[in-house]
């Protein structure tokens, strides 16, 4: 019973922190030209390989150095870089202190976007879509560990098929697993 109540808990913080991010980009963000927004897990870290298998935890978790590569030439072309999760949050400030120390140091909080459901993804992508052309490289997939499936997130992914979004998936990502 307790379990449920504070799975529920931290469902709602998560929305409403959710929100509070959605309000903050929808009122004091302007228009970007370029926006690159990527998922963490099995898109930047590799967390499929080592996170659940109980390798290693959030903090040291590898990253995917030619997914990195790629964010780093976007951000040298003017992209502005988002990251787009679906974390628990109270795991935000280990997340943090991972993309500052493997992947960018001058990563900023209010770039770093959790949701509490997969589903809250398309909101953003939805606001960001007002803000800028977009470059989304997000797997959707549950993890490597299964090379063909599931595919949890199949309308999901087709909703974002349907938007004006260069999207990178699971079939682009996993050709970079290092």
């Amino acid at each position: 019973m307790i379990s449920k109540i504070k799975k529920i808990i931290v469902f709602v913080i998560g929305l409403l922190v959710s929100f509070c991010m959605y309000i903050y980009w929808f009122v004091f963000s302007g228009k970007q030209k370029k926006i690159a927004i990527f998922d963490i897990d099995n898109t930047l870290a590799l967390s499929a390989l080592f996170l659940y298998n109980g390798k290693c935890s959030i903090s040291n978790v590898p990253a995917n150095k030619s997914i990195k590569k790629i964010l780093l030439e976007k951000k040298e072309y003017g992209h502005k870089i988002i990251f787009l999760s679906h974390r628990p949050f109270h795991h935000f400030h280990s997340t943090f202190f991972w993309i500052k120390n493997n992947i960018v140091t001058n990563v900023r909080k209010k770039d770093i976007i959790f949701v509490p459901e997969v589903k809250f993804k398309l909101y953003f992508l939805k606001l960001f879509l007002k803000k800028g052309t977009i470059s989304y490289y997000d797997d959707l997939h549950y993890g490597f560990e299964l090379p063909e499936g599931p595919f949890a997130y199949k309308e999901i992914i087709s909703k974002i098929e349907e938007m004006d979004i260069e999207y990178y998936g699971y079939d682009y990502i996993k050709r970079f697993k290092n």
